[in-house]
């Protein structure tokens, strides 16, 4: 039983069956919980794109895709920021609960009536006249989500992501049985749509089963212009973060058509499935860690190192899988008709992984009161994508869009990473190091899982395919093991010896 203890993983989970009243042993319990919201959201959408994938067209997913770029840009021109000022709060913040609802409310009122307007517009643009009737009936989506409980914001502050796990899965859990059904029935773009809207509904209800208070409708304007002053940073971030994650769909859509965006729009999604989760729980979580720890910068620092880790520990195998057997993935669970997206998927994977490492940067920086820096150098990636877009869409097509994404990553998230060092005074060096064995690790994988692919020829079905995935995770771990005992794999040590013991997590491990 002793030596069970000491395997990497089990003070994981020790901390979530008892987590102890330290800061840092509740930060690792909200963790573990908001990976495993994310984790089974990803597995989730994985499947509905899987089963909808064979019943619908790239031209269906491509119709949707334009529907949701619609919404995100008004959406976030329009974002308050006040969900994340509330968080970042120190003191109490029921009093500002009731002004955050009316301000959603008003917001979504107001981008639903603007998108029900230009809907022939966005239509025209994308030269889709069947996208009109589908952008219109997804503006009731913004309208019904601006009626959420603000006061779901509570599990956040408090790390209460058991909450937040029954919150988030249940809704996606209704989004995706809705689509699925809808698919079978329908077979069209309009699947998607239904299941957007039934998770939207089911947001809202959740929001007031799942807490004891109530919002009015009480507008108060020092409450707001409070709220504001933090949030405006966040809008900035925001409305950059819209044209860095859309404005690749918004140029394959235009130049290559609604065909060419549906291939594009699956590839992303698949690329990040995963990615996009671990990024999300580590925004979601260090976030509300970070502004608990705002004033301590020897703690910030080696929070964050550790974050990086983690997030390498998972990612990097992850992102290598889907590099190494991205065509196989396409052709054995989509089909031949999307196999014109394995490149972009590739790509893209590799940009997730980037964008995944320099997340706890970014909620450092927020957590720490700089949401300028963030939002100064998310525009840094902004400008060098839309430099390289379109000329590598008009010359490499999809393979091109996602290279010049990889192209804005590298450069843009590798500056967010020096600059979080320097705010709390930490070598860049110990960033590098913290994904260093992963690194290794993961490259010793995908060289066993490459060996078992030449193996069994490229050619095989849905038993080879999950038979070099386990291979993949077998390998994966021996090599973890074997650093961690015999190669002086430190990060995972520190962790699985202050966790183990119930102590409390310091600088001086960093």
């Amino acid at each position: 039983m002793s030596r069970l203890r000491r395997v990497p993983g089990m003070w994981v989970i020790r901390a979530i069956r008892r987590p102890g009243d330290h800061f840092g042993s509740r930060v690792v319990n909200a963790g573990a919980w908001a990976f495993a919201t994310r984790a089974l959201g990803s597995v989730l959408i994985t499947i509905r794109t899987v089963i909808l994938a064979h019943l619908l067209s790239p031209d269906d997913f491509g119709l949707m895709a334009i529907a949701i770029i619609t919404l995100l840009l008004l959406e976030s021109f329009s974002r308050s920021g006040f969900t994340e000022a509330l968080i970042q709060k120190k003191d109490d913040i029921d009093a500002y609960l009731d002004t955050a609802w009316m301000v959603e409310i008003s917001r979504g009122l107001f981008t639903g009536i603007l998108v029900l307007a230009g809907a022939p517009l966005v239509a025209d643009f994308f030269n889709a006249s069947d996208a009109v009737d589908v952008v219109r009936v997804m503006a009731a989506s913004v309208v019904i989500s601006g009626f959420t409980n603000p006061a779901v914001v509570r599990f956040d502050r408090q790390l209460d992501f058991r909450k937040v796990f029954a919150f988030e899965v249940s809704q996606r859990l209704v989004e995706v049985t809705v689509a699925i059904a809808a698919a079978f029935i329908f077979q069209n773009v309009w699947a998607l749509v239904f299941g957007v809207l039934a998770g939207r509904v089911a947001r809202v209800v959740l929001s007031f089963r799942l807490t004891d208070r109530r919002p009015r409708l009480r507008f108060e304007v020092d409450k707001a212009r409070e709220l504001f002053r933090f949030g405006k940073w966040v809008l900035g971030s925001f409305v950059v973060w819209y044209f860095t994650s859309e404005l690749d769909d918004i140029l394959v859509g235009r130049i290559l058509g609604i065909g060419a965006l549906g291939l594009y729009r699956i590839a992303f999604t698949l690329s990040q499935a995963v990615l996009t989760e671990i990024a999300q729980t580590m925004n979601q979580v260090a976030f509300s860690a970070f502004s608990r720890i705002q004033e301590d910068a020897k703690r910030l620092g080696f929070a964050l190192v550790q974050s990086v880790h983690f997030v390498a520990l998972l990612a990097v195998p992850m992102t290598l899988g889907l590099v190494v057997l991205g065509e196989d993935i396409t052709r054995v669970l989509l089909g031949e008709k999307w196999l014109p997206m394995v490149s972009a998927l590739q790509v893209l994977a590799l940009a997730g992984l980037i964008r995944a490492l320099s997340a706890p940067a970014q909620m450092m920086l927020f957590g720490a009161g700089r949401p300028d820096l963030t939002t100064a150098l998310s525009f840094m990636r902004l400008v060098i994508m839309a430099g390289l877009l379109y000329p590598f869409i008009d010359r490499l097509e999809l393979f091109g869009a996602g290279l010049a994404t990889l192209a804005g990553a590298v450069v843009a998230d590798s500056a967010i990473l020096f600059a979080s060092t320097r705010l709390v005074g930490l070598p860049f060096g110990r960033l590098v190091s913290a994904g260093g064995w992963p690194m290794i690790n993961g490259g010793a994988m995908a060289g066993v899982v490459l060996l078992g692919d030449w193996l069994l020829g490229g050619d095989y079905g849905v038993v080879g395919l999950f038979s070099l995935v386990a291979l993949g995770v077998a390998a994966y771990a021996l090599a973890v093991l074997t650093s961690w005992r015999w190669l002086g794999y430190r990060q995972l040590s520190i962790l699985a010896k202050r966790f183990g013991n119930g102590t409390e997590l310091n600088s001086s491990d960093v």
